[in-house]
């Protein structure tokens, strides 16, 4: 059998097929297409045999052609995931938990970039076209192209699951519970003494702005506090800044919680350079958790987005929309929790 083999592979200049393996492993045909389509014991074909023809496919260096089984089967086993946020690092933790989950699941993944305007149009034809077997939407909302990505799920019947979602339209949702996390964050600041207490974000009335200011709202008239000291900038670094220097020099604000890691960060750099002591003068409570935050100096306070777990728990439900075996609805909400991460940038209240 060794020659046989030996003689195969230095005659085989084309690609390996199953037939090759048959006549090397000695079974028939059939029973390779059994065995390499996980199907052995079902037909009763002996464990012997399975390995034997295995370890001829793993020997001939056998590749399945995916475009072939893909006909045959009616699955590609190919998510498309279309984004608007394509190198941001939130983006590409959420696509690292996408790609670890798609690949235990046996599924891969292509990526497409959104862009809200109307080269959209020819993004979405475009991932239609490679007929994945479904998408996750991410960060997409209230742009121009919305009904026609939306119409073509519906034309070509594509399972789909809405990502971080700016828009509550029908479909599977996952996203974040960011007004919770906010929450929590302004109910820490308020049980170290807090009073005035101001909210840094990024675009006001839409995406996460809505639910984090929501949350950051909510505390604070709970506890009877004052709520007017918002400050929205577009995600304008230098807007930021301004504003916490203003609050802080002439409002009286003592702690700040930011739509975002990089925006806490920015002011954190502000007080440094005013000469203002973290938390000792003034506390900082970020958004995100991202890579290195804990390294910052003093280590940030932050809401914890576990965006790799969101990744995986679209795959998941994506997944879950494909297997027949599996109940499940095409309307549903995923929130995903946003714990409070405490370090060492919130304190108490300084005493005036």
């Amino acid at each position: 059998m060794e020659n046989g083999m030996s003689s195969t592979l230095n005659q085989k200049s084309t690609a390996i097929n199953m037939s090759d393996i048959a006549r090397v492993a000695q079974v028939s045909r059939p029973t390779v297409s059994i065995v390499l389509n996980g199907r052995h014991t079902s037909a009763r074909i002996s464990e012997e045999t399975r390995d034997r023809v295995l370890q001829v496919a793993r020997d001939l260096g056998y590749r399945r052609n995916a475009l072939a089984h893909a006909v045959k089967t009616g699955r590609s086993y190919t998510l498309g995931f279309l984004t608007t946020a394509a190198d941001t690092e939130y983006s590409l933790l959420i696509l690292s938990g996408i790609l670890s989950e798609a690949e235990q699941r046996g599924y891969t993944v292509k990526r497409f970039h959104l862009s809200n305007t109307e080269k959209d149009s020819e993004v979405i034809g475009r991932c239609s076209e490679e007929r994945p077997d479904g998408v996750i939407v991410n960060d997409y909302g209230r742009g121009p192209c919305l009904d026609e990505l939306r119409r073509e799920f519906e034309t070509h019947s594509i399972p789909h699951v809405w990502l971080n979602s700016k828009e509550r339209i029908p479909g599977i949702h996952v996203y974040p519970r960011d007004e919770e996390g906010i929450y929590q964050a302004v109910r820490h600041l308020i049980e170290l003494g807090h009073k005035r207490i101001g909210f840094i974000g990024g675009k006001e009335k839409l995406g996460t702005g809505i639910h984090r200011a929501a949350g950051f709202r909510r505390a604070i008239r709970e506890a009877g506090l004052d709520d007017s000291f918002i400050c929205w900038t577009n995600w304008d670094g230098k807007i930021a800044e301004e504003y916490a220097e203003e609050a802080v020099g002439n409002l009286g604000v003592t702690a700040f919680i930011t739509g975002s890691d990089a925006l806490a960060l920015l002011i954190m750099l502000k007080f440094h350079r005013m000469g203002l002591r973290i938390p000792e003068e003034v506390s900082v409570i970020g958004c995100g958790d991202m890579v290195r935050v804990s390294n910052s100096y003093p280590p940030l306070t932050t809401v914890s987005v576990p965006y790799k777990e969101l990744g995986r728990a679209s795959v998941n439900k994506l997944l879950a929309l494909l297997n027949e075996a599996e109940a499940t609805t095409d309307s549903e909400e995923v929130p995903i929790m946003t714990p409070l991460v405490i370090r060492e940038s919130t304190g108490k209240a300084p005493v005036c």
